[in-house]
């Protein structure tokens, strides 16, 4: 019996060891820092903060649990924080319950910095838990003298319209006035043509809701609008421009960065595809003071060789309809486009694509666009591989260049399309006229556009007019 103590006792010793370490190995992980942001965002382009804020969320399977301290990595390389140094800044063992706003407290960053970065945190017991997944952020363009790109006009032409027939008339169709001179004299003034008593000289029909009909040509072009009461009749009168300017790709890249932005509202294109995901960019701002401008990862959207930028601008909220009143050109009345394309090869050269009077211009399909009156394309004027590599560019014209003011990088959560709805009914109420409803109604401040496919031949369908509005019953 006093032989087989030993063993016995051994056995025990290793297995209240092994305890002892499947306890400690236990409590590693019951808190991990998760969904890390840099300034409010997921991995951003163009930080111009100079201590960027950083957020973190903290998990744990366990009830009550709460982080103790932290620890913050920030590296220059990916292999560098893969080794859990810091050479960017290492905040060491912090004790503290701070998940938010946390801010960079390391070396001094530079313009077009990127920074990748991780997070460790202790448990209320002050045990460790395991490194964040790793996340990065970049530095924007942090002084005047980074941009070499110059404003560019984007302003459409105006064609000349000429008033054949305008008629202010009730629902009905029993009363119709004349308003042709009324206006005849709106255009000369360049006043937007507002369907309402006061603007077209009294009421022809009281307590009778009434439409505005009004019909014209553009360059000889028979057109027409027709508004409610109270609405405003855009005119097709307006030429917005396509921009394009070819570039060379002169050997293998390792990152191509894109800064742009524009006064009013702009979509970007390299080789004919569009550029990010982002809805009326750069978004709403006092242009006077300042004009967000957007960063975008295009490395893998270029080519060896020759490509194609372009770009498409609106007036937006800079030169169309904002606020009350009817405002137009409320900031200025000549939209523009500012972009610097910096592709940096993996030979460490590097090459700039900026705006300048070496891009050119020329009117495409949209006859008007406003974020308030809507759009008017015309499928006969578009322009095919417009922005494509060895596009023919015979009647394009030069741009003009521009003064205007600043820029600053976005800040805010771009407009993003979130969910694309199909349509779940398909009805003729009337003659001529299809009622379309998707499977849902927003109600509160959602908003959308819609999306037509169309066939039709020359002797079809020589115009369709899509009008949004919302069902006042709950589906």
């Amino acid at each position: 019996m006093s032989v087989r103590l030993p063993a016995i006792l051994f056995v025990c010793v290793a297995f209240a060891g092994i305890t002892r370490a499947q306890s400690a190995q236990d409590r590693i992980g019951r808190v991990r820092a998760t969904g890390l942001r840099c300034e409010y965002r997921v991995d951003p382009l163009g930080v111009e903060e100079a201590s960027p804020r950083l957020t973190w969320i903290v998990e744990s399977d366990r009830r009550a649990e709460a982080q103790t301290a932290y620890r913050v990595l920030v590296a220059s390389s990916r292999e560098v924080l893969a080794r859990d140094e810091g050479d960017l800044w290492d905040s060491g063992r912090v004790e503290s319950s701070e998940s938010a706003h946390v801010a960079y407290a390391g070396r001094a960053l530079a313009s077009r910095q990127v920074c990748h970065w991780k997070v460790m945190a202790w448990d209320r017991e002050g045990e460790r838990g395991p490194w964040s997944e790793p996340a990065r952020w970049e530095m924007g363009l942090l002084a005047p003298a980074d941009w070499r790109a110059e404003w560019i006009a984007a302003d459409s032409r105006r064609a000349g319209v000429e008033i054949e027939r305008a008629t202010y008339f009730s629902i009905d169709g029993a009363v119709r006035a004349d308003v042709t001179a009324r206006v005849r004299e709106m255009v000369a003034r360049g006043e937007a043509i507002v369907a309402s008593n006061e603007a077209l000289g009294g009421d022809p029909a009281r307590d009778v809701l009434k439409r505005l009909s009004v019909e014209y040509r553009v360059e000889g072009a028979p057109m027409r609008s027709e508004v409610a009461e109270g609405a405003t009749a855009a005119l097709a009168a307006d030429r917005i421009p396509y921009l394009r300017r070819a570039l060379m790709v002169r050997g293998r890249v390792a990152r191509a960065r894109l800064f742009v932005t524009a006064l009013g509202v702009y979509e970007a294109y390299l080789n004919g595809m569009r550029i990010g995901d982002e809805r009326l960019a750069p978004g709403w701002t006092d242009y006077r003071q300042r004009v967000q401008y957007q960063v975008y990862d295009v490395t893998t959207m270029l080519r060896p060789g020759e490509n194609a930028l372009g770009a498409i601008v609106g007036p937006g909220w800079f030169a169309g309809r904002a606020g009350l009143f009817h405002a137009r050109a409320f900031y200025g009345d000549r939209p523009a486009l500012l972009a610097q394309l910096e592709i940096e090869y993996q030979d460490g050269g590097m090459d700039r694509v900026v705006t300048d009077g070496s891009w050119v211009r020329r009117d495409g399909p949209i006859l008007a666009a406003d974020i308030m009156d809507g759009e008017m394309h015309d499928a006969r004027r578009e322009l095919a591989g417009w922005c494509e590599p060895g596009a023919d560019v015979r009647g394009w014209s030069p741009v003009e260049v521009v003064e205007e003011g600043g820029r600053s990088s976005q800040v805010d959560a771009p407009v993003r399309t979130l969910m694309e709805l199909p349509a779940i009914s398909v009805t003729e109420p009337a003659l001529r006229a299809m009622d379309v409803r998707p499977g849902r109604t927003w109600w509160g401040r959602g908003c959308g556009f819609a999306r037509l496919r169309a066939r039709c031949s020359r002797s079809g369908m020589r115009r369709c007019s899509i009008r949004m509005g919302r069902s006042t019953r709950r589906t």
